[in-house]
C-alpha cells in the first residue's frame, strides 16, 4: 500500500551558529527527514514491513551511516542524505532511528531522533 499525502519533514533544523567556522551547527533534536536507502541488502529487505523501526549508526571501514534492523542488527543499507549533519550529531552523542515508510520498489525511511 503506497499512500499519498504526508509531506516531507525536510530540512536540517539548523540553529544559529557558534564558533569560528561561520557554519551553523545542526540542532540534532530537529533533524528529521525522509531518505531512500542506498545499496539495500535484498535478504534484509525481504524481512521488512512498513512501520518497522530500525537503528541508525555510524560504521567504519568504510565510513558510512548504516540502517540496522532491530533487534538483530543486520545492515539494511546506507543513508547518504543529510550525511554531514548526521555524522556531526552522532559524534556529539545523539541517537537516531529510521521508520520504514516504503519497501517496494525501493526502501524509503523517515530518519528522526530516537525516541
Amino acid at each position: 500500500m503506497v499512500g499519498s499525502g504526508g509531506g516531507g519533514g525536510g530540512g536540517t533544523g539548523a540553529s544559529g551558529g557558534h564558533g569560528g567556522s561561520g557554519t551553523p551547527e545542526t540542532d540534532c533534536s530537529r533533524l528529521i527527514f525522509e531518505a531512500s536507502i542506498a545499496s539495500p541488502n535484498p535478504a534484509v529487505v525481504a524481512t521488512l514491513a512498513v512501520g518497522d523501526i530500525c537503528d541508525v549508526a555510524l560504521l567504519s571501514t568504510p565510513t558510512r551511516i548504516a540502517v540496522l534492523t532491530r533487534p538483530a542488527g543486520e545492515v539494511l543499507g546506507a543513508i547518504t542524505e543529510q550525511w554531514h549533519a548526521l555524522v556531526s550529531c552522532i559524534g556529539r552523542g545523539a541517537t537516531f532511528e529510521a521508520e520504514i515508510l516504503q519497501v517496494m520498489p525501493y526502501v524509503r525511511v523517515q530518519v528522526r531522533p530516537a525516541r
